[in-house]
């Protein structure tokens, strides 16, 4: 199978959900939206496409946000002229925009700073998190 490819970029515009009924009677949304990714002197747009529930990602982002998108090109034919649609895998925003984590684990958290305890020349700092996690009961 081919790994996905991936852009960063800041997005430029979230257009509007799409949605309806296909031929078979099965309901589906498309949400599309810009990212602007410097390239030199001269900016490019790149557009992508959130299919079904996916589109959801977009709630959590705002324009000018920072984001990784990984995709899936994919083109097809119809009455002799060919479309491409990039399809979206996953939207990671940087951690310092909206702070949104898409993945399905969230970012790990660091323990506490050790604390400081004392107050002679042998002072000792303690780690509080390992100490908490020793006073269980058995």
């Amino acid at each position: 199978m081919q790994q996905p490819l991936s852009l960063t970029g800041k997005i430029y515009r979230i257009l509007e959900r799409q949605g309806g009924m296909s031929r078979t009677g099965a309901a589906w949304s498309k949400q599309e939206f810009v990212i602007e990714i410097e390239d030199g002197q001269y900016p490019k747009q790149v557009s992508f496409a959130l299919w079904g529930d996916k589109a959801d990602i977009l709630a959590h982002l705002n324009v000018g946000d920072t984001v990784t998108v990984s995709f899936m090109p994919n083109s097809r034919e119809f009455n002799g002229k060919w479309y491409t649609d990039l399809r979206v895998i996953n939207v990671q925003a940087a951690a310092n925009d909206s702070g949104y984590y898409p993945d399905p684990e969230p970012p790990t958290m660091q323990a506490p700073p050790p604390t400081y305890i004392g107050g002679n020349s042998e002072d000792t700092f303690v780690d509080q998190a390992a100490s908490e996690a020793d006073d269980l009961p058995f």
